[in-house]
């Protein structure tokens, strides 16, 4: 599997999203063992939720392409775009699965170009969660001396 017209695998960023998709997963089991018989206050019990798969629906690709992918020129706003992609993103929260998750798994899609090749050529293991990918993103596309 690849992306766009790239030869490089994407593997090393699925791979990532996995793992920290599994250790979030162990942290909420970890939590629930110890909150056993809790209730919320709504009065529903703590149930587990098998998050293991989930399903990228046509609309959240639809939500992407209407905010616009980031390509990565000069003209381009990167925080605007990462504040146009939580939005979308906040509109699609499931249960189970970790926001950071669903950010991670999403954002290649909100990107072409330079913006797609760049995170492409990130190397894997190098970014922990999605405030790391945000924080490199900005680096690489806003840096602090860019508008001074």
């Amino acid at each position: 599997m690849t992306r766009g017209n790239s030869q490089e695998p994407i593997y090393p960023l699925v791979s990532e999203i996995e793992r920290l998709f599994h250790q979030r997963r162990r942290e909420n089991k970890t939590q629930r063992a110890m909150n056993r018989g809790n209730q919320h206050a709504d009065g529903q019990n703590d149930q587990p939720v098998d998050a293991t798969y989930f399903e990228l629906k046509p609309v959240m690709f639809n939500m992407l392409n209407s905010i616009g992918q980031f390509g990565g020129s000069p003209h381009e706003d990167a925080r605007q775009h990462i504040r146009a992609f939580l939005e979308v993103c906040d509109s699609f929260r499931q249960q189970g699965v970790h926001e950071d998750v669903m950010n991670l798994k999403l954002f290649p899609y909100s990107l072409r170009y330079r913006a797609r090749a760049w995170l492409s050529g990130v190397p894997a293991g190098s970014m922990e969660s999605w405030a790391d990918l945000c924080r490199s993103f900005l680096m690489r596309y806003n840096p602090p001396n860019m508008h001074t």
